[in-house]
């Protein structure tokens, strides 16, 4: 199935085939534990658990009402009626359009003080 993976180190917004096995997630992320942050009723985007008490780590945003940052990096999948996963009915452009990268000093600056570009 069709995921996208947002990478703010790299600053890259990619389509991936994700086998539907929770532990690809893992692998394709570089995280141990991952939690799930509601993007739209149709989809999900899978996040470090971790992220915020790692160092150096890079931030996005997704921009919407209301825009949230998240630390690290992350994978949209798509969601069907009873709340298990599917794929991604977004692509690459349209997260593209709404997803903002940040360094470390950046995110602070602009979380701090409600910033945006």
């Amino acid at each position: 199935m069709r995921g996208i993976l947002i990478d703010p180190t790299s600053k890259s917004i990619t389509e991936i085939e994700y086998s539907g096995d929770y532990k690809q997630i893992y692998t394709l992320c570089d995280f141990r534990y991952f939690e799930c942050a509601e993007i739209d009723e149709e989809h999900t985007l899978f996040i470090d658990e971790e992220a915020s008490f790692k160092e150096d780590n890079d931030f996005f945003r997704i921009v919407g009402d209301p825009p949230r940052s998240f630390a690290g990096k992350g994978l949209i999948l798509g969601l069907n009626y009873s709340g298990e996963s599917v794929g991604s009915q977004l692509s690459v452009e349209d997260i593209e359009e709404k997803v903002k990268f940040f360094k470390v000093g950046e995110f602070l600056i602009n979380e701090t003080l409600g910033w945006e570009d």
